[in-house]
């Protein structure tokens, strides 16, 4: 699917609706796509799930808004522009722009086609404005209360340290147990074999990749409910080790996991980057 809106016959209600409408009252975008985390933030608290908003993921169309014409209607709409890049998702080249203005922080991606945006089928739920009309080709919000993670595309349709630190964040956010279900483990080790062999002399593809699986794998653990499970989990299925191949295999001691515990933020989790062999 591109930007065609007309195939389409599910709605928001009216409360989420009023979230497009503040995001295009300040930021003075007038047709956007919102996915990500808040898209499916009602449903899965009704499971016992809650965690925090921090941006709104928004996804435009590069043929009909341009960057630079974005960059500068958010300019002067008392917008910071925190960063403006080119990206790879699915190994096509895309633009991404993060503006912060007051509490508000718009993470835009500027595509050609929906297709491209999400790897699972719970990141591919889209909300349109003006419309107001809901795009979920891969059931994602039903399969979301049945706790069913379904990978969209090929294994080799995406940079595997991209496509694992998807699926670890996701992992961690849905307490999910990808070792005792049996699909998952075997999706897991499928991407976990392709990290193993990943090799690239492209900065996206290599360096910035490899820094962002890192730094995902951290994310994770002080997301995950039950960090120790988690750990043990990471363990098992040698993301820990792919990740962070300079630890010992048999790092996970007590006094190590209790710092793993009482940690807060990225920077209490700086130990493991050097935890030497």
């Amino acid at each position: 699917m591109t930007f065609d809106i007309n195939n389409l016959t599910s709605e928001i209600d009216k409360d989420e609706y009023s979230i497009l409408k503040y995001i295009s009252e300040e930021s003075g975008l007038t047709e956007f796509w919102l996915h990500g985390s808040l898209t499916y933030k009602k449903i899965v608290k009704d499971l016992g799930i809650n965690f925090e908003v921090k941006d709104f993921d928004l996804v435009l169309s590069v043929k009909n808004q341009k960057p630079e014409k974005i960059t500068k209607l958010l300019t002067n709409k008392g917008f910071e522009i925190i960063e403006s890049c080119p990206f790879y998702v699915k190994f096509e080249k895309v633009h991404n722009l993060v503006a912060s203005k007051g509490s508000m922080t718009l993470d835009i991606a500027f595509v050609k086609n929906l297709s491209i945006v999400g790897h699972f089928n719970w990141e591919s739920i889209f909300w349109h404005f003006p419309s107001g009309k809901i795009y979920d080709p891969y059931n994602g919000i039903n399969d979301l209360k049945t706790g069913k993670l379904i990978l969209i595309d090929s294994l080799d349709d995406e940079n595997p340290l991209m496509l694992m630190s998807r699926f670890v964040k996701l992992s961690a956010r849905f307490n999910l147990d990808f070792c005792e279900d049996k699909k998952l483990f075997q999706l897991v080790m499928g991407i976990e074999k392709r990290v193993q062999k990943w090799n690239s002399d492209h900065f996206f593809h290599g360096t910035f990749a490899k820094e962002y699986y890192r730094l995902s794998v951290l994310e994770a653990i002080l997301r995950a409910k039950n960090r120790e499970k988690f750990l043990l989990m990471l363990q098992k299925t040698k993301i820990i080790y792919s990740a962070f191949p300079e630890i010992n295999e048999d790092f996970l001691k007590p006094n190590l996991l209790l710092k793993i515990n009482k940690a807060k933020g990225i920077k209490d989790l700086d130990f493991m980057l050097k935890l030497k062999k």
